[in-house]
């Protein structure tokens, strides 16, 4: 993913985006792990908040990432602003040798274009649970509809442009003296009205 690219990129020995996803989730995305892990917000604001501006780059020393076990001596946070999800922070470490000037810029120039992707990626995920939202709201709405049709002491019936029907609940079927819905759908109204 994009911290491994620039944990192998800048030379770092590790590194993390750390960021609030669509739902509302603090996340962090380490270097050599597939999948970002949810953090609590007070451990999300705990590794950040001390180590962090929100307008420039920080560098600090021997700080281990969360769920690992390897301390590393020099590290380098840089904030990522993207027009939907915020700001974010990606957090690069080394052992070697302390950051540079010419690093830090650098960092920087790759973290705006990784926060272009990343702002993609909150947009997508927001229509993604809009969507799933939507999903859930018509589906308690059509089993209210469903719950409404069939329970109905009224007879109600739909019909197709040709005029017979598509469907019809069970005041209506007893209207009809009926026992199923197959004996009425596909036959019009005017089939069932006594001469």
């Amino acid at each position: 993913g994009a911290i491994d690219s620039l944990v192998h990129s800048y030379d770092a020995a590790s590194g993390a985006i750390f960021y609030v996803n669509a739902a509302n989730d603090y996340s962090v995305c380490l270097s050599g792990s597939s999948f970002p892990v949810t953090l609590g917000a007070e451990k999300w604001k705990s590794c950040v908040e001390s180590r962090t501006d929100s307008n420039t780059p920080v560098r600090f020393s021997d700080w281990t990432l969360p769920l690992s076990d390897q301390s590393v001596q020099f590290w380098l946070s840089v904030p990522m602003h993207t027009p939907s999800s915020g700001l974010g922070y990606v957090f690069l470490g080394r052992n070697e040798r302390d950051w540079t000037d010419e690093e830090q810029a650098a960092v920087m120039s790759s973290i705006e274009i990784i926060g272009e992707l990343v702002d993609l990626r909150h947009r997508r995920d927001l229509e993604s649970l809009s969507r799933q939202a939507a999903e859930r709201v018509l589906e308690r709405t059509e089993r209210r509809m469903v719950m409404f049709f069939e329970q109905s002491r009224d007879m109600i019936y739909a019909m197709d442009p040709d005029g017979r029907f598509t469907n019809i609940n069970e005041a209506g079927l007893r209207l009809f003296g009926l026992a199923t819905k197959g004996e009425v759908i596909g036959h019009s109204f005017s089939e069932f009205l006594k001469t």
